[in-house]
């Protein structure tokens, strides 16, 4: 294994040259990743090829699922990629890792380009870095490749439409969720490998709740908040999962942040949107184990007056 530097340090290998492009969209919150993702390589000029065998790079974006045991207990895409294309460079944008006691170097044995593997928080670099790769893995961190979009015309021209109409709280309530423990979570690791997956595919459809109004979160939040800001008191609230694409498009998760006078959230990206749009924005941790929101706020939101952490 060895240490590489920020993404920006790897446009020479890509650029003006074929790659292929794996997003991970399964939200709206992964929609701006996907977006930041190819602003960035927009500036490296690459030309998009539909098939992995034509390409130079193979490039897997990234955020909070490829790398994270909750969601993907065997690794499967990641191996998929690593195995079958193992004379392909591949390069894994900014994601988060969270697994235990599961073998992660095996994942790249056999391989004989390199692959670089970049975290988005101190958390997950830790969780990649201290292992003896069977073949060449280069490891660095970066920020969430939403974050590429900072200075963009996307986000100047939302700035221009930015209001204060109501107040927004965004719980969610899958796997994830900081404001509860799912059933499925209780069951041991180990023991939840031993479940068939479509068995293990069915327990998540039935836990994944949907969001309703009035949860103890939110209550317990408008309390606090009303304390604190009474200005707001009297405004429209909403207590929508407007990550949820289910339930709610693109365009209307990006109209519910924009028109915020002040936002709490317990989805990473509504708070990467808000803080970029200068919102009052507060994160809320999960407690103990997969602390993707800690670790992104720590590395890419915490200089930023307007972003604060609650537990």
């Amino acid at each position: 294994m060895t240490t590489v530097g920020s993404i920006s340090d790897i446009i020479g290998i890509i650029r003006g040259r074929r790659v292929y492009f794996k997003d991970l969209t399964i939200n709206n919150g992964d929609e701006l990743i996907e977006m930041g993702a190819r602003h960035f390589l927009s500036n490296a000029e690459v030309t998009y090829v539909p098939d992995p065998r034509e390409a130079c790079a193979i490039i897997i974006n990234g955020g909070g699922w490829l790398g994270v045991e909750i969601w993907n207990e065997n690794f499967s895409l990641l191996r998929q990629f690593a195995q079958d294309y193992r004379d392909k460079t591949i390069i894994i944008f900014p994601s988060s890792f969270y697994f235990q006691n599961y073998d992660f170097p095996s994942l790249f044995r056999g391989r004989t380009a390199p692959c670089y593997l970049y975290a988005r928080d101190h958390y997950s670099l830790e969780m990649i870095q201290n292992y003896n790769y069977p073949s060449d893995v280069q490891i660095g961190i970066d920020h969430d490749m939403a974050w590429q979009l900072r200075e963009t015309e996307f986000i100047k021209n939302l700035k221009t439409k930015a209001s204060k109409k109501h107040f927004l709280i965004v719980e969610r309530f899958d796997l994830e969720n900081s404001t509860r423990q799912p059933l499925i979570m209780r069951i041991p690791i180990k023991l939840r490998r031993t479940i068939p997956d479509p068995w293990r595919r069915m327990l998540r459809e039935k836990i994944l709740l949907r969001a309703v109004d009035k949860t103890k979160f939110v209550q317990s939040t408008m309390q606090w908040i009303y304390q604190q800001y009474p200005n707001l008191v009297g405004i429209p609230v909403y207590t929508k999962d407007i990550s949820n694409e289910y339930d709610f498009t693109f365009e209307q998760f990006i109209d519910y942040i924009v028109d915020a006078a002040l936002i709490v959230t317990t989805r990473l990206h509504v708070g990467f949107l808000a803080a970029m749009l200068g919102k009052t924005t507060f994160l809320k941790a999960k407690k103990g184990g997969y602390n993707k929101i800690e670790g992104c706020y720590y590395y890419t939101l915490s200089k930023l007056k307007n972003v604060n952490l609650i537990n």
